[in-house]
């Protein structure tokens, strides 16, 4: 029970990002690769700070391949504030590799 709680007690660390799955049927039909489309930067985020761009596409995060928001959240969550992660970029066709602090 108690494991449960911390959990639920733990902050959520926050990139600053609104983005889009792109997966396979959308990589074939804009020719870009699979991964997480960033639509949005926040204003002074870890993202911005990092130096993600609008229209990068988040391939790798913390060293694993991603396809989903929903890999990058996971990933995140088994991180604490201030703690730097690697993020691979595909943007203007190369890939980047950024550090991202996460933070509350």
């Amino acid at each position: 029970m108690a494991s449960k709680l911390n959990g639920l007690l733990k902050p959520i660390l926050k990139i600053g990002i609104a983005c889009v799955d792109i997966d396979s049927s959308l990589s074939k039909k804009y020719n870009i690769p699979e991964g997480v489309y960033v639509k949005e930067i926040e204003k002074s985020s870890p993202a911005e700070k990092a130096g993600l761009e609008p229209e990068d596409i988040i391939q790798k995060f913390d060293g694993k391949s991603i396809k989903t928001v929903e890999e990058i959240n996971k990933i995140k969550s088994t991180h604490k504030s201030g703690d730097t992660v690697s993020v691979v970029i595909y943007r203007d066709g190369s890939t980047k590799t950024l550090q991202l602090t996460l933070t509350e």
